[in-house]
């Protein structure tokens, strides 16, 4: 007999009718000397199967919750991209102004440093200051130009990781 278990998917919750009918004549005789008094019986039989699903352990009222439980895990999923998109956005934006605040702070200190090493230069040339005072300000004058680079370069990754977090990271590609 074929199983009654509902398609795939198809609700477990559903009624289902199988009806059956049988139909014959039998000759029932006595033995062979009076066969020309036997009698032809009609039988007739009926069947039918009905299914109607009462109680089904509340398997539909828990796929149901679990449905929900996902959507929900999902949501929130969604909630928290969301928030670290914002956050990475935020955090892209303050260090693209720290790290401008510090290159010009770098370019404010070559420019010192250079006025320093020109200034230091003439007293040497006429004498007056010792040599090792005017390796001093050159030393601090390739030393601020240094900084001024490595701080360039922070701009720029800040920069990138602004526009990465914006998602505008393929505007490069076309420049």
């Amino acid at each position: 007999m074929p199983s009654s278990d509902p398609p795939p998917g198809v609700s477990a919750v559903w009624v289902s009718a199988r009806s059956r009918s049988t139909f014959a004549r039998p000759k029932v005789s006595q033995p062979a000397a009076v066969v020309a008094n036997s009698r032809w019986y009609g039988v007739a039989a009926l069947g039918l199967r009905l299914r109607v699903p009462v109680f089904d352990g509340f398997k539909r009222r828990n796929q149901l919750a679990l449905l929900s439980i996902d959507n929900q895990k999902l949501e929130e999923d969604r909630r928290q991209l969301v928030s670290a998109r914002e956050l990475e956005y935020r955090q892209a934006r303050d260090q693209v102004q720290n790290n401008l605040f510090a290159l010009k702070t770098q370019a404010e200190n070559v420019r010192l440093a250079r006025e320093i090493s020109e200034t230091t230069l003439l007293p040497y040339k006429e004498g007056t200051a010792p040599l090792s005072e005017l390796l001093n300000a050159q030393t601090a004058l390739a030393e601020a130009e240094t900084n001024y680079s490595q701080q360039t370069f922070v701009y720029r990754l800040s920069v990138l990781k602004l526009l990465k977090a914006t998602g505008q990271l393929d505007l490069l590609r076309q420049q």
